[in-house]
């Protein structure tokens, strides 16, 4: 046999052929061995080659790297690289083989790699002109190591995981999205160079640097946007191939595709069957460089091992929750909003799960999950949740991982009502267009009256109100004309302020509003004049703080809920606004230490004190009472019947 050309790749093309031939004779756990994932020259994110088991649940077993006998089995780098990819994976164990000798690795306790086997039976073969006439005696010996193998996974020495391990914390999703600086070079080099793509960098950061204050780095921030954008697409489509035969295409895109073959397939996809909210081009998109494109493929090819028609649509949801999870845990943005403060917060704002309910700053779209999965819940249709549950942000970026988060598989065929605009420019009966995903249709709604406004409103500080959104005093205006009294809120107002009266234009009669907002309203200046609209608006049903820790974590920002119920009439009579009741509610445990949020939040409503929170209710009589006193709202948290109420 002529050795010209035999190199590591020929050998492994070689030994996965063999592994192939080896289990289709026998019925063991492993079932499958593939070396096509990784591309030649890349940094890869997989091994040389990976054992799957069961491909219906979408399986691997284990991981191998392979070297030729001129590289020693003990090289640092050698196994290094199999230890980063076996963690990237979540496996416990891999395998070395230089052909001369094979090692296989499992975890101990404490976590770390140990040799567990050795197979040494090739010791004589040390050359690598030596290995393609050898064929014979190293398949022997790979017969050997694959029955032990098969073995060892039968005694649950080692375990197999599944793609949803993989897309869990520091695992593939993580890495790809940390390979952040190699594409901030990229872009940092087109903008030198390209003056319209520099103005366009400059006017997108100017706009939305102030969900991204954790990095204060406009070229950090897009280059994790890109590739959050990129991961999301590729999963997507691959989950759409179990309802989508044009989907299948995704699978066309290999090794020698070009990323203007992947932009023009997401186009086209979304051109029939619309999710343009997930394939949407994100600019920049096409800079990617060669070794981060490297990463994309090899997920494709990754994905592709799966065939999504025989996976059950309980495993595809969890495909898509757990990549939602990852993607939303890389998206810095500085105030994402905890799940059980989103599930609390509509748990105590809707109250009829039958209306329309908006979420009009949507973000990452986890509030929007918690309304839809309280619809569920109560026994909507999917149908029905999805025509009741609107969703709107300023950014077209967050609305890729809003729709991805209620892309369940029973509502891949159906119509959300998902779209971009400014919460500011949102008018009833104006026109939206939607796409039909079975038909590719244009279906044009009219945007509706909200029986219930849902939402974690943006955080954006007084100094860069006007410069970010103008028509603000607008609001100004319309309060005006509808009190009949010259009304300012103040400049030091912060957004949620003016954003809270803008609501109350598209709310049904008696609609509901609850808001994660800062403490800043409760004892400021401002606060005061706030309040004294506020409560012309709007009766308070309820407002929450937490009494242990902050629940945003990474922010400085103290939040509470702020429940409340429009008042359509203005001018109802003092007596009847001054006689309503609000509930001012303390969280007395850790956000992480409740565990049934359905149990809080009934407590809540039916006004019983327990463990989790402490509660008083004053009247609008009883709070003038005690502000009389010089005391702020923050006061109200405590009891202070003692002061003769």
């Amino acid at each position: 046999m002529s050795n010209i050309g035999y190199n590591e790749r020929s050998w492994g093309i070689d030994v996965i052929s063999e592994i192939n031939s080896i289990i289709s004779k026998i019925d063991k756990p492993i079932k499958r061995a593939s070396g096509e994932l990784t591309v030649k020259g890349s940094n890869s994110l997989f091994p040389d080659i990976l054992l799957f088991g069961g491909e219906d649940l979408g399986s691997y077993i284990q991981g191998w790297e392979l070297k030729f006998p001129d590289t020693k089995i003990s090289d640092k780098e050698f196994i290094n690289n199999a230890i980063k990819k076996a963690k990237r994976l979540k496996l416990n164990s891999f395998l070395l083989w230089n052909v001369t000798t094979a090692i296989l690795y499992v975890t101990e306790p404490n976590g770390s790699f140990s040799a567990q086997k050795t197979w040494d039976d090739l010791s004589h073969i040390k050359k690598r002109d030596q290995v393609a006439d050898s064929r014979n005696e190293w398949s022997t010996l790979l017969s050997k190591i694959i029955s032990d193998i098969n073995l060892f996974f039968e005694e649950g020495k080692i375990i197999s995981r599944t793609v949803l391990d993989s897309f869990s914390e520091n695992g593939v999703i993580d890495f790809i999205i940390n390979s952040n600086k190699d594409l901030e070079s990229s872009l940092k080099s087109q903008s030198l160079k390209d003056s319209e793509f520099d103005a366009m960098v400059n006017l997108w950061w100017k706009n939305c640097k102030n969900e991204y204050q954790e990095l204060n780095n406009k070229w950090t921030a897009l280059a994790k946007i890109i590739l959050i954008s990129w991961v999301n697409k590729i999963v997507f489509a691959h989950i759409l191939r179990k309802y989508f035969s044009q989907a299948n295409d995704i699978s066309t895109l290999t090794k020698e595709s070009k990323i203007s073959e992947a932009i023009s397939f997401f186009k086209d996809l979304s051109l029939k069957h619309n999710f343009y909210n997930v394939f949407k081009p994100q600019f920049g998109e096409e800079l990617l460089t060669k070794k981060v494109w490297n990463y994309f493929i090899e997920l494709n090819i990754f994905l592709t091992q799966y065939e999504t028609t025989s996976i059950n649509q309980d495993f595809l949801q969890n495909i898509l929750e757990r990549t939602t999870d990852s993607t939303k845990r890389k998206n810095f943005g500085q105030y994402a909003t905890p799940k059980k403060i989103a599930e609390l917060l509509t748990r105590l704002t809707i109250v009829n799960k039958e209306e329309i309910v908006l979420d009009g700053c949507c973000g990452t779209g986890t509030i929007i999950r918690a309304t839809h999965d309280l619809k569920r819940e109560y026994g909507l249709t999917a149908n029905e949740t999805l025509e009741t549950t609107w969703a709107s942000d300023k950014f077209s970026f967050p609305l890729q991982l809003t729709t991805m988060s209620i892309a369940s598989p029973e509502n891949i065929g159906l119509i959300m009502n998902i779209f971009k605009s400014d919460l500011m420019d949102l008018k009833i009966n104006a026109k939206i267009d939607f796409k039909d995903p079975l038909t590719g249709e244009i279906v044009t709604k009219e945007f509706p009256k909200i029986n219930s406004f849902v939402s974690n409103l943006p955080f954006v500080n007084q100094q860069e109100i006007k410069n970010l959104f103008p028509s603000i005093n607008e609001i100004n205006q319309f309060l005006t004309a509808l009190t009949g009294r010259n009304v300012s809120l103040g400049g030091k107002s912060d957004l949620y302020v003016f954003l809270i009266f803008y609501i109350w234009k598209i709310l049904n009669d008696k609609a509901t509003v609850g808001v994660v907002i800062s403490n800043s309203w409760l004892g400021t200046e401002f606060g005061k004049i706030f309040k004294k609209l506020l409560l012309r608006f709007y009766k308070i049903k309820y407002v929450v703080i937490s009494g242990k820790g902050r629940w945003f974590k990474n922010a400085q920002v103290v939040t509470n809920l702020l429940i409340l119920e429009k008042i359509s009439n203005v001018e109802t009579s003092v007596q009847e606004k001054t006689s309503s009741k609000t509930s001012f509610v303390v969280l007395e445990k850790l956000l992480d230490d409740i565990e049934n949020i359905k149990d809080l939040s009934s407590s809540i409503i039916s006004k019983q004190n327990s463990s989790e929170i402490s509660f008083q209710e004053y009247t609008i009589n009883e709070i003038n009472y005690v502000e009389s006193f010089g005391l702020e709202w923050s006061s109200m948290f405590c009891d202070l019947n003692w002061l003769s109420l």
